[in-house]
C-alpha cells in the first residue's frame, strides 16, 4: 500500500501464520470455520465464483488459497480484515453480510 504524503509512518506486522491457527484452534475456530467464514465473506462480497485451492506440502508449505471475484477491499479494509479480532462480533452488518456461520 503506498503511503500519502504526510500521513504518519506505521509499519505492518504479520503474525506468524502457524501460531495463529494454533491460537484461534484453542478457542474453537477450526481451520474449517475459517474457510467457511472466508467463502461467506466472498458472496457477501458480491462473489459469482469462489475458488478454493489445497497445496499439501510438508507442515511450512501446504497452503490453502481462497479466490474470488467479488468487489475487493480498500487498503485500510484489508488490514482491518487481515487483524485477527479487528472488527468485533458486535459490528453492524450489512443485509448482505452472511455473518459468521450462516449455513450452519
Amino acid at each position: 500500500m503506498r503511503q500519502a504524503a504526510g500521513s504518519p509512518r506505521f509499519d505492518v506486522l504479520r503474525p506468524d501464520p502457524g501460531g495463529t491457527i494454533q491460537s484461534l484452534t484453542a478457542l474453537g475456530y477450526t481451520p474449517e470455520a475459517a474457510i467457511a467464514d472466508l467463502v461467506g465473506n466472498s458472496i457477501a462480497a458480491g462473489a459469482r465464483t469462489v475458488a478454493i485451492r489445497f497445496h499439501w506440502a510438508d507442515a511450512a508449505r501446504s497452503t490453502v488459497s481462497v479466490v474470488d471475484d467479488g468487489q475487493g477491499m480498500t487498503g485500510a479494509e484489508l488490514l482491518r480484515g487481515m487483524t485477527v479480532g479487528g472488527r468485533g462480533l458486535d459490528t453492524d452488518r450489512s443485509v448482505s453480510d452472511l455473518g459468521r456461520f450462516a449455513w450452519a
